[in-house]
């Protein structure tokens, strides 16, 4: 047990809710919010960085970042990266190639949401979200339905993290 006594805490603190939400799988209703293009990493090439906002259903208002490489010394990254230029366009009804982003922000448009890990500090894998596409709105479902899972017991296994330290 850890002692908080003399712990200076303020008794009026919201609860926090962790860091990022892990949005579930799914195709969810969007729109992009602010945009900017950059250099990427290497200085070889530009990238758009993309904020964009779940905009219905239980994970609305979550913000999310794409980078999308517009030109790259890879022809595959800047066939992949112009080829969803043309489709973000193609979804917000915008010509393509456009001369800017203007006519996009704002236009709803489905959002696909995909499972992911990195890697930890600790060097483990964590569970994450990922943009794994776009799509027109006809296919916003919102999160996949959940398998059912088995029922945890209603005591704790005894393991090595019950043990005092």
């Amino acid at each position: 047990m850890a002692d908080l006594t003399g712990v200076n805490l303020d008794p009026n603190v919201a609860a926090s809710t962790g860091g990022k939400t892990l949005i579930a799988p799914g195709t969810y209703k969007a729109i992009i919010v602010k945009d900017r293009i950059k250099d990427n990493k290497a200085g070889t090439g530009k990238v758009w960085n993309v904020k964009i906002q779940i905009v219905e259903g239980q994970y609305a208002n979550e913000l999310l970042n794409d980078f999308i490489n517009i030109t790259n010394k890879s022809a595959e990254c800047q066939r992949i990266g112009q080829g969803t230029l043309r489709q973000i366009c193609e979804l917000t009804k915008q010509p393509y190639p456009p001369s800017n982003t203007e006519g996009m922000i704002g236009i709803p448009f489905g959002l696909k949401i995909g499972p992911d890990t990195f890697k930890g500090k600790d060097g483990k894998n964590v569970p994450w979200y990922r943009i794994k596409g776009y799509t027109t709105l006809d296919k916003v479902t919102g999160a996949a339905p959940v398998q059912a899972q088995a029922q945890a017991p209603a005591t704790p296994a005894t393991t090595k993290a019950n043990e005092a330290w």
